[in-house]
């Protein structure tokens, strides 16, 4: 296993994967301090509402989940659709005579749309074939040309409810299950109870089922009218959350991309900064005299004028870098919910106050946890300047073990210590990798250890029909009017 050996090298600084979960967890018992950015795979559905374009639908569908055999980790595997949508007739008729259509072979003859498996069917895939539910039905049933493990037929199979074995298992392979769900609530929920959020896609020709569908699913590449596979690089970032991602989930193809093969710090302060009732209320703080505390204190300030101006700038912000016609492309962040830091005897000052300023501006919930009231030297100011900042942040004290056995209820924990503890071993076994960084002056790369990254590709027009966004375009194409 070269795990046992390639990781636990001092030279490896770094790991990225592209594979199973179970990769990646192997990876991470054999190093427990090995920083991994791993992109683990998907259950990825597409959700077909009853205010869909039905031939629309399909034709997305069937790319979605058949292209490359379906060996593509943003392949559509599930396809939930609407109560009307599931009972339409017409609409299973040619989501099957679509799939059928659907040619299997060598690759090199023009006329096969569907090529080998990388692999014979394994023992995951077997059990998806073989299991079949009362209530389930195949439309199409697993089959292979000439007897081939390796030149597997798309199938479909009506039916799959929650909890099934092919509603949560990630497959691999040219397989759709078909759910049914009585609204876009229920199909929503449906999506996001299979654990992972990889890719994720609705049709739909409502711009509110848009937005409804948009505040609540969970998932890192999002798509509207559009197939769920062919992520550009730019256009539509890549990597998802949940069980989709180990690591920070830093996008591939965007330009937070990089920071993770650096080790960045900054000294001195810039322009990019914004005055705000954080800073006040430290500023105020030295004016009562702490001289101790002083140079901690300035650092601060930076920390919170400059994690305000990118807050604002940066990752509050929806940024379309393409601006293609007929489509939007907007990548943003979406605030972890829950941050717990435990402070280490080493922790400085403003190690402390950068934790806690980066939840405060991103109203992020934070939790801190220490070993007693004499573990860290400057806890008690600490405490003070918190005080200060009208900040709501619990703390407990208690052993490392204690806190490590409540890593679960936390969706990052920074843990500024990078040697192999008794934390990093709970960590590891959970999957999770502790930002252990100390805080950065420059807010643009300190947020982003508490925020995650989101891609969201709408196509909006109709067979090259702009509809009303021509009505928001100037007719002149003037640079008087452009810049209005």
């Amino acid at each position: 296993d070269i795990s046992e050996h390639l990781l636990k090298d001092e030279s490896i600084q770094f790991a990225i994967l592209t594979g199973g979960e179970d990769t990646a967890y192997k990876m991470l018992e054999a190093n427990p301090t090995l920083a991994l950015s791993a992109e683990t795979g998907g259950k990825n559905a597409t959700i077909v509402s009853k205010m869909a374009d039905r031939d629309q639908a399909i034709k997305n569908v069937i790319h979605s989940a058949f292209s490359n055999s379906g060996q593509k980790c943003s392949a559509t595997s599930l396809l939930v659709l609407e109560k009307e949508v599931y009972e339409d007739e017409n609409f299973k008729k040619t989501l099957i005579d679509a799939t059928l259509s659907l040619s299997v072979g060598d690759p090199f003859d023009f006329k096969n749309k569907i090529g080998a498996l990388a692999d014979k069917p394994n023992e995951k895939v077997i059990k998806a074939i073989d299991e079949l539910k009362s209530y389930e039905n195949y439309e199409i049933p697993a089959s292979f040309v000439d007897d081939n493990p390796y030149l597997m037929k798309p199938s479909i199979k009506y039916g799959t409810k929650k909890g099934d074995f092919t509603h949560q298992t990630e497959l691999f392979t040219p397989i759709l299950s078909v759910m049914k769900a009585q609204d876009l609530d229920e199909a929503i929920e449906i999506v996001n109870s299979t654990g992972y959020g990889l890719t994720s896609a609705l049709e739909s020709l409502d711009e509110r089922e848009w937005e409804y569908y948009l505040k609540r699913i969970e998932a890192g590449n999002i798509y509207i009218n559009k197939p769920t596979t062919g992520a550009i690089v730019l256009r539509q970032p890549f990597g998802g959350i949940k069980k989709s991602a180990v690591g920070f989930g830093r996008k591939v193809g965007i330009f937070n991309y990089i920071t993770q093969f650096v080790n960045i710090h900054q000294d001195e302060e810039d322009e990019h900064a914004l005055k705000n009732p954080l800073s006040e209320a430290l500023e105020s703080l030295i004016q009562k005299g702490y001289d101790e505390h002083t140079h901690e204190l300035k650092r601060a300030i930076f920390m919170a004028k400059s994690y305000a101006y990118h807050y604002k700038h940066e990752f509050s912000q929806a940024k379309d870098y393409v601006k293609i016609r007929g489509e939007d492309n907007l990548f943003s962040y979406i605030k972890v919910k829950s941050v717990g830091y435990r402070i280490t005897e080493k922790d400085t000052l403003s190690d402390m106050l950068g934790v806690a300023l980066a939840c405060l501006i991103s109203q992020i919930p934070l939790t801190l946890s220490i070993e007693n009231e004499r573990a860290n030297k400057d806890l008690t100011f600490f405490l003070e300047c918190l005080k200060a900042l009208q900040a709501n942040a619990p703390i407990v004290y208690e052993s490392l073990q204690k806190f490590s056995e409540k890593l679960n209820a936390f969706n990052r924990v920074r843990y500024l210590k990078s040697d192999l503890d008794l934390l990093h071993e709970q960590a590891s076994a959970l999957g999770m990798v502790l930002a252990t960084a100390k805080p950065c002056l420059n807010g643009r790369f300190e947020l982003l250890y508490y925020h995650l990254e989101r891609s969201v590709s709408i196509s909006y027009h109709r067979y090259g029909n702009l509809g009303s966004r021509v009505l928001k375009q100037p007719t002149c194409r003037n640079s008087c009017c452009a810049e209005k």
